[in-house]
């Protein structure tokens, strides 16, 4: 829906989708997803040069940032040189390209050493159709850089299998611009289950107009609609790819069945469903948060369980930020900590993926964890229980627990201390069957919530 509606956007919303796009492709994507980002900037960025100089920005803070962005920024670079109408954007869009990649043919990790070493050659190709070369910085470095490619035999190998790639080597995206080629082609060619694929038969029976090939904007610039179909033109670059694809299938299966294996077809596959939100921050974030921290003030009620996990006790932030993560996933109505200042920990952020900012999180410190326990018993209506193997404790599967529950963990390495035991009303200990008398906390909360989850589920149904 993003790439379908990104033309149509302002500059200061287009720039603002920029940066958010930036900020998600730094992250592992899947590969149908990762295409659909890029094309969208390429998109933004065709239509409001302006926002070019934040592009050119991110070659220069890459060095910080995780490098699964530099192989979609290369990408990105390779189309807008080819697709620049105006000449004289071109020829700038191809020297700056070129001065930034070429250090990339170096680059430690070996994915973006090949996709900078197939960029340097596809713009060094579009300085040739357009007679810039002469005109371009570290012209020697790239022939000689260019030279190396197509006599390194390692090289020509990895080039030729990214050749292949069409989103890279044969995507236009302005002549591919259709729901076909978004909906049906792109999911195909990156090898998603067939039941992802959308024909455009499906579109048909709801559309209700034929879009124009192109639109004149409020600037007097034409960008392109969205198509129902694709042209003759894509489809016969797509059918050149599919039949590379089968040569390439054919050559698996010959190999399985060398080996005694038989191939089979495609089974279940994963699928995981990426909030709008958590891919477009900039726009819902702080507007939802602010909804949520208001709601958790003024105690509304949400679509959250009867669920408190305490985690005051615990020390480190790997643990607490998988046990955030937990808590969200699974609709737990708020998560106690002995600080605030956890949420700032790059440890507990790396576990967390952003989880604190759709969870309420409300700070306890350890000399006011009785007292906190006590208030939610006598005057809020809870029932305390303490994940912890005592004398008295209840074997976690023959456990039903009410719906208004206080959850207490206990420390790494102490577990819950003899004090607060005697305050709890219920401890409750998970079944094991090894040797060792203990789970990892963030994993026993887990398992602690999901049992929870579980049973509730059950008596809501």
């Amino acid at each position: 829906a993003i790439l379908i509606l990104a033309p149509l956007l302002p500059e200061a919303s287009s720039a603002r989708l920029a940066e958010a796009l930036y900020t998600r492709l730094s992250d592992d994507v899947q590969p149908s997803i990762r295409c659909a980002m890029e094309w969208t900037l390429i998109l933004l960025l065709l239509r409001h040069p302006p926002i070019w100089d934040a592009f050119w920005c991110r070659f220069e803070q890459i060095r910080s940032h995780r490098v699964s962005i530099m192989c979609s920024l290369l990408s990105v670079a390779v189309h807008l040189c080819r697709s620049q109408p105006d000449p004289a954007k071109q020829a700038e869009c191809l020297k700056k390209t070129l001065v930034r990649i070429l250090p990339w043919v170096q680059a430690q990790y070996n994915t973006v050493r090949l996709y900078a070493q197939a960029t340097v050659e596809a713009v060094w190709n579009c300085c040739l159709d357009t007679g810039v070369c002469d005109a371009v910085e570290g012209r020697s470095l790239a022939e000689a850089c260019i030279k190396f490619i197509n006599t390194n035999e390692e090289c020509i190998r990895h080039k030729s299998k990214l050749s292949k790639d069409f989103f890279f080597a044969s995507l236009d995206p302005f002549q591919d611009y259709s729901l076909e080629t978004i909906y049906f082609t792109l999911p195909m060619l990156n090898h998603l289950c067939a039941d992802e694929w959308l024909s455009v038969d499906v579109f048909k029976r709801h559309w209700p107009v034929t879009l124009p090939h192109n639109v004149t904007m409020s600037h007097g610039q034409r960008h392109p609609a969205v198509r129902l179909t694709n042209t003759r033109d894509h489809q016969d670059r797509v059918s050149a790819k599919l039949d590379s694809l089968f040569v390439e299938e054919s050559l698996w299966d010959d190999a399985g069945a060398e080996n005694g294996k038989e191939s089979s077809a495609p089974g279940d596959i994963q699928k995981k469903i990426v909030h709008v939100e958590t891919l477009l921050p900039a726009f819902h974030e702080q507007q939802c948060y602010r909804q949520w921290q208001e709601e958790f003030r003024l105690g509304a009620p949400s679509r959250h369980r009867h669920l408190v996990l305490v985690t005051t006790l615990l020390e480190k932030p790997p643990n607490l930020g998988g046990l955030c993560r937990t808590c969200e996933i699974f609709g737990v109505s708020r998560l106690v900590v002995a600080s605030l200042r956890i949420l700032d920990d790059k440890y507990f952020q790396a576990l967390s993926v952003t989880a604190e900012k759709w969870l309420p999180i409300e700070e306890v410190r350890m000399p006011d964890l009785a007292s906190y326990l006590e208030y939610m018993r006598y005057h809020e209506g809870y029932t305390i229980v303490g994940a912890e193997q005592t004398a008295y404790s209840k074997c976690l599967s023959k456990y039903d627990f009410p719906q208004r529950t206080v959850l207490l963990l206990g420390n790494e390495r102490e577990g819950i201390p003899v004090e607060l035991i005697q305050v709890l009303d219920e401890c409750v200990e998970i079944p094991q069957l090894g040797v060792i008398r203990s789970l990892n906390v963030h994993v026993s909360g887990a398992i602690l919530i999901w049992e929870y989850t579980k049973q509730h589920m059950q008596s809501d149904g």
